[in-house]
């Protein structure tokens, strides 16, 4: 391919056809743009001589016409006053000076004439001295290196040489120590050889912070540590590298300038002249450096360096992932069967009672207000039945009644509430009951002597209220009518005075009082309304306040009774707590299996505070990242990257190779033209 300078072109030859019909076609266009801009002065030129000369023919008239003059009235003044007279005298001299007048008028056009001449001989001059022959000489065609191909593999990449492409980073990691690199990655699989069920006691705390302000450390055992020491002594040998880079200007296959160069660059140029006009030595040196990458990178293919390391990359993320899900598997189980021990010792200082056979029990509990005026007649100690006692089943983990009657949530009461508490309370309300009933009754008398007092005088203070606010409405729909009114008579009178200003009489100072009974109506309906308003919200917040004020009257004329209060209030809190399950969160009902009382009444520690990035890591898939490293490497070598050629192979031992030719455009116009005499001429 020898290449080309334009698109339509199918050869270097009709690129010098079409050259050649370039030139002669510039050529032409100059010779008419240069003969066009001399006719316009030529014209120019013609039509200023035309003008000067029409001016010079009228400067001639206009002296002739003077000094005529001049004359008849000399001879006037002689004839009238004689020769001798001052007349006769100012006579001539007005002669003399329009006679020098007009010589120097005639001679400033004649100059005028002569110089349009001039210049016209020089446009016409200017207009033969016009370059009209043109020729061509000599033609030739020269090279310019642009860009280089590149052996990388069993394919290649195009350098570029003109400085015109993007350059791409190549890097080569070498190892410093490779044996000890090796000694640690045994010493790595021979600790993933055995891997103890229990590890040692020894341990060391490190430092989690970063992944929860709970647990700022945490502390980690033998086993552990010994994997992560041999960890950080391969990321130390992997760490510990030599790093060559280089930066290449290389033309990816597939872009623009890639296309450019397959279109109209030539591979071989046979014997045209080659011109090096870009200087290619800095780009040598780092070709070097770019063919030592991939020596380098054939050398550890040869020897199973790579497989070898893609074994060891394999190893890591599949013993990693393998420890620590079982790592975290394990310490789940021991914590579920630790919590389960747990929670059978916290069951055991409860009684645990059928809910169904305690139904009638559980319900009289729950209707319980501990309000004196409503149990004092009613309440009687209950006790629950020994029969409905539930026992439990350590190997289906329920509770089972004397009936075979299985459930996972009983009814449970501590059992110093029912056998220490309970009985001792009912024994001490037994001794003084007359006398505390009494003073029950004294004190619920004082109490609703006080409330009736109370709602007396509340509904006495909301009678006042309401009389009240009625008046203040009454009060201002009268001042609303009284305004009205006067703003009438005011309006009236105002118009007769504007009427009488415009009339400039007292004759027209008639007073119409306008009716004004419509507006006062929408008036008061308007006040009528928004007061209406005022008065269902006032009605509103009243409302609110005796509902506050009946809720603490309720309040207050409640009587504790105590007897039942302190026998029967845990075994309530009992019965609400198993209600309330359902509404519980899921830290509650965890405890809610072993008690829903200790649920919901017990004091639960924060939760622990887990970062979003311990759950990420956690997440992570070691044994997938390893494969996808992999991956991502070898579809690199199989030339899925971007600045890899397929189309044109070169190979290995190849040299760097000559390059990519291009024509040089600048060469291949022709650089001198002969004019008619011989004589050759530069064309710039």
């Amino acid at each position: 391919m020898q290449g080309r300078l334009y698109e339509a072109s199918a050869s270097i030859y009709d690129d010098e056809a079409r050259i050649l019909f370039d030139y002669f076609s510039k050529a032409a266009d100059d010779i008419i743009k240069k003969e066009d801009e001399v006719h316009a002065k030529i014209d120019g030129a013609k039509e200023q001589l035309a003008e000067q000369e029409k001016a010079r023919r009228g400067t001639r008239i206009k002296s002739l016409v003077f000094l005529v003059l001049a004359i008849a009235l000399c001879v006037y003044c002689a004839i009238d006053f004689g020769l001798t007279t001052t007349y006769t005298y100012v006579s001539f001299g007005i002669i003399a000076i329009v006679l020098i007048a007009g010589l120097v008028a005639c001679n400033g056009a004649k100059g005028k004439v002569a110089s349009c001449k001039a210049e016209l001989a020089s446009c016409e001059k200017d207009y033969a001295d016009i370059r009209r022959e043109y020729k061509v000489s000599r033609l030739g065609v020269a090279y310019v290196p642009i860009a280089k191909k590149v052996p990388f593999g069993n394919q290649n990449v195009t350098v570029d040489l003109s400085g015109s492409v993007d350059e791409e980073d190549f890097e080569l990691v070498t190892m410093n120590d490779p044996s000890a690199f090796e000694a640690d990655a045994d010493d790595f699989k021979k600790v993933f050889a055995s891997v103890p069920v229990v590890e040692g006691g020894e341990a060391r705390d490190i430092d989690t912070s970063d992944y929860s302000v709970s647990m700022q450390e945490t502390p980690v055992y033998e086993y552990v540590d010994k994997v992560e020491k041999a960890a950080d002594r391969l990321n130390d040998d992997l760490t510990n590298v030599e790093r060559t880079s280089v930066s290449i200007p290389i033309i990816p296959p597939q872009s623009e300038n890639m296309a450019f160069l397959k279109n109209f660059g030539a591979d071989e140029t046979g014997d045209l002249p080659v011109i090096d006009i870009f200087d290619t030595s800095s780009i040598d040196s780092r070709l070097d450096i770019f063919y030592s990458i991939y020596k380098n990178r054939q050398e550890n293919r040869n020897t199973g360096d790579e497989k070898a390391l893609e074994s060891l990359i394999r190893f890591i993320g599949v013993s990693t992932q393998t420890l620590t899900t079982a790592k975290l598997n394990c310490c789940s189980a021991i914590l579920d069967y630790n919590n389960g021990l747990f929670a059978n010792v916290l069951k055991s200082p409860y009684n645990n009672y059928s809910a169904k056979l305690e139904a009638e029990t559980i319900d009289e509990i729950r209707a319980m207000n501990f309000n004196f005026a409503d149990m004092t007649e009613t309440y009687r100690p209950f006790k629950f039945k020994e029969s409905s006692m539930m026992k439990f089943d350590l190997y289906s983990n329920c509770w089972v009644d004397e009936t075979g009657t299985r459930s996972m949530l009983p009814f449970s009461m501590h059992q110093i509430q029912v056998d220490i508490f309970m009985p001792i309370i009912n024994a001490l309300m037994e001794e003084n009951r007359i006398e505390r009933r009494k003073i029950y009754e004294k004190v619920q008398e004082q109490k609703l002597g006080y409330l009736n007092k109370w709602h007396t005088e509340t509904q006495d203070f909301y009678g006042r209220n309401r009389d009240t606010a009625d008046q203040l409405k009454t009060n201002i729909i009268e001042a609303i009518s009284t305004y009205n009114a006067s703003y009438a008579t005011w309006k009236a009178i105002k118009d007769t005075i504007a009427q009488m200003d415009a009339q400039q009489s007292l004759l027209g100072g008639e007073v119409k009082t306008e009716d004004t009974a419509a507006s006062m109506v929408l008036s008061a309906e308007q006040v009528n309304q928004n007061f209406k308003a005022l008065e269902e919200d006032f009605e509103s917040y009243m409302e609110r306040l005796q509902d506050d004020i009946d809720e603490k009257a309720d309040a207050f004329g409640t009587v504790t009774f105590f007897e039942a209060y302190l026998y029967a209030s845990e075994a309530q809190k009992a019965v609400n707590a198993n209600s309330n399950i359902s509404k519980m969160g899921p830290r509650e009902l965890k405890i809610a299996n072993v008690s829903p009382y200790l649920a919901q009444y017990g004091t639960i520690p924060p939760q622990p505070s887990v970062e979003d990035e311990l759950m990420q890591s956690l997440g992570i898939d070691l044994a997938d990242e390893a494969e996808e490293l992999i991956r991502s490497v070898h579809a690199a070598d199989a030339g899925d990257v971007p600045y890899m050629d397929e189309e044109s192979v070169v190979d290995v031992d190849e040299s760097l190779g000559d390059g990519l030719i291009f024509p040089d455009e600048e060469d291949v116009i022709p650089p001198f033209v002969e004019d008619e005499s011989g004589e050759e001429e530069d064309k710039d």
